[in-house]
């Protein structure tokens, strides 16, 4: 049974979708899932179709690429940012006072920091290492030889026992200077 598409000279919109969902996926370094961004996709595409106008003599498919492609670099970029700032919030208070601005004690928390992430186990510690050196995710998996989803697992567990360990620290500087 052949189905008349909604969207003008599109047979597959979902394929077409998928297809631009997997260029964004393999272009940008994102944690989302390729279905996340396919959604998105969607969404943008059902959008593009209410403000089309044939009478502008542009193809539909021309038309909805900037639009679908450009929603889901905006999904993956924000999430990206989202990402970065929820693992910045993960890691553990750590000993001083942060919000003092000198120099000196800015550069104990962070040399702290580098520490802590030095005494992790080694793939850990290269991962984080990566990460805190400015570098991209996806260029630190690939360095490292695993997938995305690899390294957020890693990541997850090197996180949790940096926080583990810099609260055990925490707590013998709180207890030594009691």
């Amino acid at each position: 049974m052949n189905r008349i598409s909604p969207f003008p000279g599109m047979v597959d919109p979902i394929a077409y979708v998928r297809s631009l969902a997997c260029q964004v996926a393999a272009m940008y370094p994102s944690c989302l899932h390729l279905e996340d961004v396919a959604a998105e996709g969607l969404l943008a595409l059902v959008m593009a179709l209410r403000r089309f106008d044939v009478r502008r003599g542009v193809r539909f498919s021309t038309f909805a690429w900037a639009r679908v492609r450009g929603a889901m670099v905006d999904l993956v970029r924000a999430e990206s940012r989202r990402r970065r700032f929820v693992m910045i919030q993960d890691l553990p208070d750590l000993p001083g006072d942060a919000s003092v601005e000198d120099d000196a004690i800015d550069r104990e928390i962070v040399d702290h920091l580098h520490q802590g992430v030095s005494l992790l186990p080694a793939r850990q510690s290269q991962y984080l290492h990566g990460l805190l050196g400015g570098h991209p995710e996806v260029h630190v998996c690939r360095g490292m030889g695993i997938t995305r989803g690899a390294g957020r697992e890693l990541r997850e567990r090197a996180v949790a026992n940096l926080r583990r360990r810099l609260c055990v620290d925490q707590k013998d500087v709180i207890s030594a200077t009691a």
